[in-house]
């Protein structure tokens, strides 16, 4: 896959994401330092590594923008498609089922794994810990045997995370597909260990869906 801009910054699209989604904006930010070969090009670019998200509305961000268009709920995972002004992209997001200290105070927390055809980007992970991390932190999700290591970027108050390595994002993907569950471990710039857990039930079909969306 070929790698675009991994810090191109995105809308949440909504306070409560299943109602209208998070959906994955526009603005071109392409002159963050490169990344060698495992990241295939630059932490702006990835095969898409879609930016920290920002608003918290439904609104567009600009005219050419629109709301997203849900595709699709498949147990616990929606699929949703959206024109911006940066071209069309399609995602699946999902929420955590259990996350702990369940007392934590923390922003939105979810896991959104997008297509963007006009980046050429495909099956991107990125995850939204609800918190800033400290310089430099790694953020470790499991599913099974299957172990990767993303790496962080804090954007206001809340943290967000890509995989290290490009050539590790399609072994993790395959591992949603056949798991059950995707745990998600990262630490807060307080100090705060967090632990998050994902159900993978309906994972496949909702990316399916986000496939053959952005595929056309």
């Amino acid at each position: 896959m070929s790698v675009l801009s991994r810090f191109v910054p995105f809308l949440v699209l909504s306070g409560v994401l299943f109602a209208a989604g998070l959906a994955p904006a526009a603005a071109a930010d392409q002159n963050k330092p490169a990344k060698v070969k495992a990241v295939k090009a630059t932490k702006t670019t990835k095969t898409g590594g879609i930016p920290p998200a920002k608003a918290a509305d439904d609104k567009p961000t600009k005219a050419t923008d629109e709301k997203p268009t849900k595709l699709g709920v498949t147990k616990n995972w929606t699929a949703f498609t959206r024109n911006t002004s940066a071209g069309k992209v399609c995602y699946a997001l999902s929420k955590p089922v259990e996350s702990a200290p369940a007392n934590a105070k923390r922003n939105d927390v979810y896991v959104l794994i997008n297509d963007w055809p006009t980046r050429k980007v495909k099956g991107e992970v990125q995850i939204s810990t609800g918190y800033a991390f400290k310089d430099n932190a790694t953020v470790t999700v499991t599913v099974a045997d299957v172990h990767i290591d993303f790496f962080t970027k804090n954007e206001g108050d809340n943290g967000y995370a890509w995989i290290k390595n490009a050539d590790d994002e399609q072994k993790l993907l395959d591992a949603m597909r056949r798991g059950y569950r995707m745990v998600v471990e990262g630490a807060s710039k307080r100090g705060t260990k967090t632990k998050d857990t994902y159900s993978l039930d309906g994972i496949s079909s909702a990316l399916d869906l986000v496939h053959k969306e952005c595929g056309k």
